[in-house]
């Protein structure tokens, strides 16, 4: 997944990438993700599929 970050691309798709992660897995990735500070993506759009909306969820209420 952070491999597409050095790519000369401008939008990333992520098709259920936490899936068969445990929770503090998830919630790592997910953070790597969408924090500013850590933020792989800079300047690209990333559509992220998932079943899976509660570590999105707690991150975004700031429970980790």
């Amino acid at each position: 997944m952070f491999e597409v970050a050095n790519d000369d691309v401008d939008l990333i798709i992520l098709d259920d990438p936490i899936t068969s992660f445990d929770k503090n897995k998830k919630f790592a990735v997910t953070k790597r993700l969408f924090d500013k500070k850590e933020f792989s993506f800079k300047n690209k759009t990333v559509l992220m599929l998932t079943h899976d909306l509660q570590p999105v969820i707690d991150y975004v209420q700031g429970k980790f």
